[in-house]
């Protein structure tokens, strides 16, 4: 059980924190914010095949992408978020494979 949680985000937070060279709080909020921007400049990576959909459900989650972007804008400047658009598919991959090394870490997957 120590294990599993060492390996939790929440574990490693603060020696994220450390590295980046701000405080927790700081830290905690670019690392939620700048997640979900990739996350969301990225839609068929580690969520839905859009290849599977109909082009009106493949429009609708455009649409959805964009609000979630303009809301992600309140905390998160444009361009930053245009920033990182060149960069979003393999900083979600990065993304992706930590959170498959921290299951294996937990022992969760072999």
């Amino acid at each position: 059980m120590s294990a599993m949680m060492g390996v939790q985000e929440t574990s490693t937070m603060a020696a994220g924190a450390s590295a980046a060279g701000i405080d927790l709080e700081r830290y905690k909020f670019i690392r939620s914010n700048l997640s979900a921007a990739v996350k969301a400049l990225t839609p068929g990576l580690g969520g839905i095949d859009t290849t599977m959909l109909a082009p009106a459900q493949r429009a609708e989650l455009r649409q959805m992408t964009e609000n979630e972007l303009q809301r992600l804008q309140q905390d998160v400047p444009k361009e930053v978020i245009d920033g990182l658009r060149p960069r979003a598919v393999e900083l979600r991959k990065k993304e992706l494979e930590l959170v498959g090394a921290r299951l294996k870490g937990a022992g969760l997957v072999p």
